[in-house]
């Protein structure tokens, strides 16, 4: 039943998700990431548009090959994300926030008590799939920090070698 209502609500669902996850930034940029869709101008607004759908069917419509799809769309959103200098928390907590939208949006089906077991079982689904996106996230980190400290490295010999030229050049 709560997939069958999860399809029903999904256009509605995904809209509330995107409102959401854009809402952890500042008025001004929440009004542009929902407005402005262009990879390339606004590429955070991008991914939250083209990848909080695909979590959402692979997630609650449970399709083929979801743990791909799952890891790949939260690849897209975390890894813009890490370098907007959040904290983990932060970083994930866009996952969090489709179980608010889904209970707003199912609040009266909720009523139903065999409706809200599966949900509390869905639920569950959606703290794996935050688990998940930590992952994702310190793998992000790890490559930006792998990137910073090969630029430091890289400056850092040129620097050198600069100043020995400099010494032999006296």
């Amino acid at each position: 039943m709560l997939k069958e209502l999860l399809t029903e609500k999904r256009d509605s669902i995904i809209a509330g998700w995107r409102e959401a996850m854009a809402g952890a930034y500042p008025a001004d940029a929440a009004k542009f990431l929902l407005r402005k869709q262009n990879r390339f101008a606004n590429p955070v607004g991008y991914a939250i548009n083209q990848e909080s759908a695909a979590i959402f069917d692979a997630l609650a419509l449970m399709e083929e090959g979801g743990s791909e799809v799952l890891t790949a769309s939260l690849d897209n959103i975390i890894r813009i994300r890490a370098v907007q200098e959040l904290s983990a928390a932060e970083a994930i907590s866009f996952v969090y926030l489709l179980k608010d939208v889904i209970r707003r949006e199912l609040a009266t089906e909720l009523c139903d008590n065999g409706l809200a077991r599966e949900l509390l079982v869905f639920e569950s689904r959606i703290d794996q799939v935050a688990l998940l996106a930590f992952n994702v996230y310190m793998n992000c980190r790890e490559q930006v920090f792998r990137i910073r400290t090969g630029e430091i490295k890289k400056w850092s010999s040129q620097m050198s070698a600069r100043s020995a030229d400099d010494s032999n050049n006296k």
